[in-house]
């Protein structure tokens, strides 16, 4: 429209790459959130500090298999299977107050 008012291309060619740029935040937005999406794990430093909390629980000597999803971005998932586990006061506020 300002094409036909002005007659520069200019504002043709500003919209397109400003089209671009919107397309290209949309690509790296849908990125990142795909994983989250998906179920991604939890990262390295976290499993180690899950498994230390789960393995220095009285009555749990290893934890052989230990696997994590993420649930959007403030919640985690976490299964356990723990070698001579018993009863134990493990709890979810006790790993997420660490």
């Amino acid at each position: 429209m300002l094409r036909r008012l002005t007659g520069s291309e200019v504002y043709d060619a500003a919209a397109s790459m400003a089209i671009g740029v919107l397309l290209v935040a949309a690509a790296i937005l849908g990125a990142d959130n795909r994983e989250l999406l998906i179920g991604r794990a939890a990262d390295p430093e976290q499993l180690a500090m899950i498994r230390s909390q789960i393995e220095a629980t009285p009555g749990i000597s290893a934890v052989p298999d230990l696997q994590t999803m993420h649930l959007g971005l403030d919640h985690l998932i976490v299964a356990a299977k723990g070698g001579s586990m018993t009863t134990s006061a493990l709890t979810t506020r006790r790993i997420s107050q660490t």
